[in-house]
């Protein structure tokens, strides 16, 4: 199935949700169709490739990099890996077919030309940073700024 066929028949509130994350000037639900969505989705990524990096870790460029070879059979194999295809899926990069996760032909090219732009080191260094701040913020949440000062000297 290609992205188009997936949003013309696909929960019309989903799609605006993720039509609002890559459009700086979304146009109102009611006065936007399915098809102009698709349309500017696939826009998108054809101006701007680096979106598609963005919008992903490390972890799912490389099960990316994997589904371009074949598709990947659905498995129960732990709560992370669940997360990064739900990711995926969410960003409408994948979908799911016959118990097969897979990339829709018509994005096909534009996950090619992201993976081209990709560098490894950039993006690993981005993740661990993310992570960095994503666990302090916790610490944050828990710790009194004085403990959480003493932890970190």
């Amino acid at each position: 199935m290609t992205l188009k066929k997936y949003i013309l028949k696909a929960n019309k509130k989903s799609i605006y949700t993720f039509y609002q994350k890559i459009n700086s000037k979304p146009k109102e639900y009611n006065k936007i169709t399915r098809n102009e969505i698709y349309n500017c989705i696939i826009s998108c990524y054809k101006n701007d490739p680096e979106l598609i990096l963005k919008m992903c870790n490390a972890e799912e460029l490389d099960i990316l990099k994997k589904l371009i070879e074949n598709n990947i059979k659905i498995s129960n194999s732990g709560y992370i890996n669940y997360i990064l295809f739900i990711n995926l899926l969410n960003n409408f990069l994948i979908l799911i077919e016959k118990d097969e996760y897979y990339i829709p032909l018509d994005i096909l090219n534009y996950i090619k030309m992201a993976l081209n732009l990709y560098d490894e080191k950039i993006y690993s260094n981005k993740d661990v940073i993310d992570s960095t701040i994503i666990g302090m913020s916790r610490i944050y949440n828990v710790l009194l700024i004085d403990d959480l000062n003493n932890i970190l000297e």
